[in-house]
């Protein structure tokens, strides 16, 4: 008997909203993807899709792509056969800023250059990417974010999420908007405590439209 099959892997990548934070769950949206990638035993048994999350607090864009072009393992690439797909999750980091900085950690122009690295990488791969975008904050909580002294600010959310569509439709990778999402509720309806950070409802509208997203570019059952 021949047990042969092709895995395919989804990497998650991005900071804190990624990693979870914020959501009554552990784990948060990123984790209920890996949920639905063990809930179909005949497709994870012949063609399974395996899920790892690297993303880490306060990382971002440029630290994805350094790691991904430095540190990663060849195991975590599409070099081994393997069906890849990235899921980057960015945009709010980028757009913080601190006491005495002329502006963001990342400028837009900066911004928009690692987003097309991140999509030539992927290709050079054979891979496959998903964006998903940041979300609106409340102004309120994050000028400056609480005793952190970084401030966020909804125009800059706006401009780079703007960035990542224009970066999405040059490369053909689909675009999970959540700030367009978020949009359709009151900001205590969706955000943590903090202001900025999803809470449980707004990562399971982020899991929501991802997974759909994934089903679509068939890595997952629907």
């Amino acid at each position: 008997m021949c047990y042969c099959f092709k895995m395919k892997l989804a990497i998650i990548e991005g900071s804190s909203t990624a990693y979870g934070t914020g959501s009554t769950e552990h784990g948060g949206w990123a984790a209920a993807v890996h949920r639905d990638s063990l809930r179909y035993n005949e497709t994870h048994s012949l063609n399974p899709l395996i899920v790892t999350n690297l993303a880490v607090p306060g990382k971002n864009i440029n630290s994805v792509n350094k790691d991904f072009s430095e540190a990663r393992p060849s195991h975590m690439t599409g070099k081994n056969g393997a069906s890849l797909l990235r899921i980057l999750s960015v945009g709010q980091n980028e757009a913080r800023f601190g006491p005495g900085m002329p502006g963001p950690i990342v400028s837009p122009s900066a911004f928009e250059g690692q987003l097309i690295v991140f999509a030539e990488a992927t290709a050079a791969e054979g891979g496959s990417a998903i964006f998903v975008g940041p979300q609106h904050v409340d102004e309120s909580l994050t000028r400056p974010c609480g005793d952190t002294g970084w401030t966020i600010r909804n125009d800059y959310i706006d401009d780079y999420s703007e960035r990542i569509r224009t970066v999405s439709t040059e490369f053909d990778i689909p675009y999970v908007d959540v700030k367009s999402m978020f949009r359709l509720y009151r900001p205590s309806d969706v955000l943590a405590a903090d202001g900025r950070h999803p809470n449980g409802f707004g990562h399971s509208l982020i899991h929501e439209a991802v997974r759909a997203t994934i089903s679509e570019m068939h890595f997952l059952d629907s």
